[in-house]
C-alpha cells in the first residue's frame, strides 16, 4: 500500500509483563513516515467548504507576558496535560500510567483530543519528533509514528541550522484523520520559506492525505471548526494572518491579517478569540 505505515499496536497487561503503559511502550517502535512535500500543497481531493465570515468585532492591546491572565479572563484552557518539567521545576499533572519517556526521548507534550491523547516525544522540548496516539480511556496505544522526515526542509540557510528544526507543534483527530502541525521558530527565509505546515493522515496508515502550503500555521494551537480548520502564521516582519483552510483539502479558504502572528485560537459562544504577540481580538463567524 502507497506509503502505508505498519501499526505496532499495544495492549498494557499486567499478564503480558507490563504493570503500567509507561513500562510496555518501550516495547513499540514507531513507524518512520515518508518525507512529505515542502514546496508546495497536495490536495488530491475536491470536496467544497465555506470559509467561516470572520467579522472583527474587537481589538485590544495586550501586555505580550500576559497570556495566563487572558485564559483566565475568558475561561480558556488548553486540552493539554503537563509533563515534568525539571528546567521550570514542574512536577507535571500526567496519569501515572502515561510515560514521561520513551527510551532516551522526553515526553514534550501531551494533547487530549476526544478520540486519542497524542503524546509528543523529542531530545528537548522544542525537538519533538516521536508521536504516540494513545485512547483516551485505557492508554492503549493504538499509533506510533516517527516524523524525522519532516523535521527539516530540503534547503536552509547552512548557518541557520541550529533554529530550523520543525518540531512538532500540535495534533488533533476526527472521522480517522489525525492533523498535525510542524514549523520552526525562526525567520521563514532561513527555510527558503518552507515552513508552517499542517499535515492529514489517515489515522489507520498513516498515509498523507493532503499537506497545506507552506507558512500558513505557526500558532500554538489549531481549530477545526466543521469543515474549516482554523490557524494562525505570522513572525516579525513577516506577514500575520488568521488562516482558514478546507478541512478535507488543506487548501487556504481565507485569511485574515492580524497585527501580529496568532499565538492561540479558541472558539466560545460563537465568537473566535485569537491571542496574537501583542493584541487580542474577538471575530463574529457569519457561516459559523
Amino acid at each position: 500500500m502507497k506509503h502505508a505505515i505498519l501499526l505496532v499496536l499495544l495492549v498494557c497487561l499486567s499478564a503480558a509483563g507490563y504493570d503500567t503503559c509507561a513500562e510496555g511502550i518501550q516495547s513499540v517502535q514507531p513507524g518512520l513516515l515518508p518525507r512529505p512535500p515542502f514546496e508546495g500543497a497536495i490536495a488530491p481531493l475536491d470536496v467544497w467548504a465555506e470559509p467561516l465570515g470572520l467579522v472583527e468585532e474587537s481589538s485590544q492591546r495586550n501586555e505580550i507576558t500576559d497570556d495566563a491572565a487572558w485564559f483566565e479572563r475568558h475561561g480558556f484552557r488548553l486540552p493539554t496535560l503537563t509533563p515534568p518539567n525539571p528546567f521550570r521545576g514542574l512536577k507535571g499533572d500526567l496519569p501515572r500510567d502515561v510515560p514521561t519517556k520513551w527510551y532516551d526521548l522526553m515526553l514534550v507534550r501531551a494533547i487530549e483530543s476526544p478520540d486519542a491523547l497524542f503524546l509528543f516525544f523529542g531530545n528537548h522540548f522544542g525537538d519533538a519528533h516521536v508521536m504516540f496516539s494513545l485512547d483516551p480511556g485505557t492508554y492503549e496505544v493504538r499509533q506510533a509514528w516517527d516524523f524525522s522526515n519532516y523535521s527539516f526542509a530540503p534547503e536552509n540557510v547552512p548557518d541557520d541550522l541550529g533554529f530550523v528544526f520543525q518540531s512538532l507543534q500540535w495534533a488533533w483527530e476526527l472521522d480517522g484523520t489525525v492533523y498535525v502541525s510542524h514549523f520552526h521558530r525562526t525567520y521563514a527565509s532561513s527555510s527558503m520559506e518552507m515552513n508552517g505546515y499542517i499535515t492529514a493522515l489517515d489515522a489507520e496508515t498513516g498515509e498523507l492525505v493532503w499537506r497545506t502550503e507552506p507558512l500558513v500555521c505557526n500558532s500554538q494551537n489549531f481549530l477545526l471548526l466543521g469543515d474549516v480548520i482554523v490557524c494562525g502564521y505570522g513572525f516579525t516582519e513577516e506577514p500575520d494572518y488568521v488562516y482558514q483552510l478546507n478541512r478535507h483539502t488543506g487548501e487556504t479558504i481565507a485569511r485574515t491579517p492580524t497585527r501580529t502572528a496568532p499565538d492561540y485560537l479558541f472558539e466560545k459562544d460563537g465568537r473566535l478569540y485569537v491571542r496574537c504577540y501583542d493584541t487580542d481580538y474577538v471575530f463574529g463567524m457569519e457561516n459559523r
